[in-house]
Formats: structure tokens, sequence, C-alpha cells
């Protein structure tokens, strides 16, 4: 075990914002020896949790190997549910966040049931970082959920634009947990919120016209910001 939670350290630290090596690290066996380390019901929560934390900052850098991820799932899933250790879950939420920006893992995280827990994770305390990540996760996966549209959309909004103009100040969010999420990552949220027009009024209440604006300025190199940006502004037009 020692051995194992070691090599996982080190994958952890070599995939940390390096889309290279997370690219690389994807083609070898790591997300099947993550499975099976999870799945083995005789292995320590702490050799579970660091192997998978191991595979977040790769699902977060690299996209081509989220396919691999699909029969993770329904563990992700469980863990959400039943895990009583709170930052086994977050891990696995960080996860499962970092999946769901990828269109293409939508409809196997939808049929593997996350949707359920992640908002019921939404509807606990916004303090906690697990409702922060959930609720992003939720916004690309499901952006008509009742709990966005209805009384706590707005709330959950005010955050993810809040994180917006953290990030592209190069700050991190929630201040305080050395987390540094993508600009266009965000934008691509809005985008899909953008398809509910109860989403586009709590967008405008929260000010992601003025952001959208900075972003475009500030980082106009960045193809996939101002193409996001461009296609929010586009739908938010269409209430003018």
């Amino acid at each position: 075990e020692k051995l194992l939670l070691c090599a996982f350290d080190c994958i952890i630290e070599e995939c940390f914002n390096n889309i290279q090596v997370s690219d690389e690290t994807g083609k070898t066996e790591l997300v099947d020896i993550v499975i099976e380390t999870v799945k083995h019901s005789k292995t320590t929560l702490q050799l579970k949790q660091l192997s998978l934390t191991s595979v977040i900052n790769l699902a977060g850098n690299s996209w081509n190997s989220h396919h691999k991820f699909i029969p993770l799932l329904p563990y992700l899933v469980h863990i959400i549910i039943n895990e009583v250790d709170d930052s086994f879950r977050l891990r696995a939420v960080m996860l499962l966040n970092n999946l769901a920006y990828n269109p293409d893992m939508t409809k196997p995280i939808i049929e593997a049931g996350a949707v359920n827990p992640l908002t019921a994770l939404m509807q606990q305390t916004e303090t906690k970082l697990a409702f922060f990540i959930a609720s992003i996760a939720v916004a690309n996966l499901d952006p008509h959920n009742e709990i966005l549209v209805r009384g706590a959309g707005e709330k959950i909004i005010y955050h993810i634009t809040t994180a917006f103009s953290r990030v592209l100040q190069g700050k991190d969010y929630p201040a305080g947990s050395n987390l540094y999420g993508k600009s266009w990552k965000l934008a691509m949220t809005f985008s899909k919120l953008c398809e509910n027009k109860a989403n586009r009024v709590a967008l405008r209440k929260a000010g992601i016209l003025k952001l959208l604006n900075e972003a475009l300025t500030i980082v106009p190199h960045d193809k996939d910001l101002c193409y996001y940006s461009l296609k929010v502004l586009w739908k938010m037009s269409e209430d003018d």
C-alpha cells in the first residue's frame, strides 16, 4: 500500500496544471487501477481517497481519457450518496465535475444517476466546497434543473459568476480554497445556463455582461474563452 500511496502522490504532482503529462498519463492503465482501488472493499480509505485525487487533475486537464472513467461513474455516485467521510465525498464530486464539463460525458453521467445526489448537495450549506462544485456540475449536466431555475438559482449563479470574476483575476475560489478554475470552462457553463430564461435573468442580476466584457478584453488570445463568451452574449441578446 505504501508504494501505491507514493505512486499516486507522484501522479498528482506531475499532472498538476500540465496538459501534456495528463494526456500521456491518460494513455496508461491508471484509470483502471483507480477503479479497482475504489471498488475493492478491503482498500483503506486513505488509499481510495488518494487514488481518486490522482485522476482529478488528469480529468481536468485532458478530455482524451474521459471515456475510461465511465465504469467508475456508479462508484462515484455511490460515494456521494453513502460516504460518511466528507473529504472522500468531496473528491468524488470534484472528479465528477471535471468530467461534467465534457459534453460527451453528459449522457453517461446522467445515466449513472449523478444528478440527484449532486442536486442534494446544492441544497446544503453554501459555505461547503461541495455545494459550489456540485452546483457547477449540475449547471453543466442539467441547466434546466428545478433547483437552478427556482429559489436557489440566483444564489448558485451568484457563486459561479463570482468564481468567474476571481478566475479572471488569477485568484482562487472559494477564497482560500487553493482551487483555480479555467475561465473558458466557466464561460462554457454560462452558455449552458443561458438555455433557460430564468437563468439568463439571474445571470444579468449577477453582472455577467460586465464580466464577459472584461473576459474579452483581458484575455483576448484565449479562443475558447472568446467563443463561449460570445455565445453567452448572443443568447443573452434574445431577451433584449
